[in-house]
């Protein structure tokens, strides 16, 4: 079924989005998940089993723990959207390795892309910092991770991370984007796009784990103190992925 949605973007710009819903979960009696997303952007969805036909910002919807999007890409990917952040998952390269070496890899492992609330940075006085960190148990082939810090409120800003980091066979990557206090009073969150490669003889494994602890942060500047006065710099978001061996996976 194509269902067209109204949403508001990053930038509070009205978008139309067509999607064809193939499963949908209920929860708590809401709208919880969508597949095979057609357009681009990040749509919300609201209400006790039903779409919602009225704009909704991303920054103020009520999320649950499964709020996100998931489509495939012609590269083979798979790619999940939330309020806060996206994850592209590309395909391992294909694997030249034996029955006995493949035995030999664990059968599973986990990541975790974690987006933290914005907040006085502990390091450089005087700015307002966002971090986001993705952890795997094993080195993955490839991970990449851009940040963008925005101001929701007042006049909307996004100031991105440059460079995009990228690391080749770690298990951790992180990024950070800092904005002088000035650019405060306002409330602020983090937005990170993760692509991840796993490692040769391994497969995505099922839908992500997805925790949403808040939005958007309030942060402000006192005259007393070079850094900003909210210090909650604990996860605002996390998505967990598992993958598994490619001989074990159903």
């Amino acid at each position: 079924m194509l269902v067209s949605i109204l949403f508001l973007d990053r930038n509070h710009r009205p978008r139309f989005h067509m999607v064809s819903l193939t499963k949908i979960e209920n929860r708590e009696g809401r709208v919880v998940r969508m597949k095979r997303v057609v357009g681009a952007g990040l749509a919300i969805l609201l209400g006790a089993g039903a779409l919602t036909g009225a704009a909704a910002s991303p920054f103020e919807a009520d999320a649950t723990d499964e709020d996100f999007v998931s489509y495939s890409t012609e590269d083979g990917g798979t790619v999940f959207e939330t309020d806060l952040s996206k994850v592209s998952i590309l395909p391992a390269e294909e694997s030249d390795l034996s029955a006995a070496e493949l035995a030999a890899l664990a059968p599973a492992f986990k990541c975790d892309l974690n987006v933290q609330n914005p907040h006085g940075s502990h390091h450089v006085s005087g700015t307002i910092n966002v971090v986001a960190v993705v952890t795997c148990d094993v080195p993955a082939a490839k991970l990449r991770l851009a940040l963008n810090l925005i101001r929701v409120s007042p006049n909307n800003r996004q100031w991105a991370a440059v460079p995009t980091v990228v690391n080749e066979n770690k298990a951790r990557i992180q990024n950070n984007r800092a904005v002088s206090c000035s650019e405060g009073p306002g409330k602020f969150q983090g937005w990170g796009h993760a692509t991840l490669t796993p490692p040769p003889g391994y497969v995505l494994s099922g839908s992500p784990y997805y925790k949403k602890y808040g939005s958007t942060v309030s942060v402000a500047c006192g005259l007393a103190r070079s850094g900003a006065l909210f210090q909650d710099d604990g996860p605002a978001e996390s998505i967990e992925f598992t993958f598994v061996r490619e001989d074990l996976a159903g």
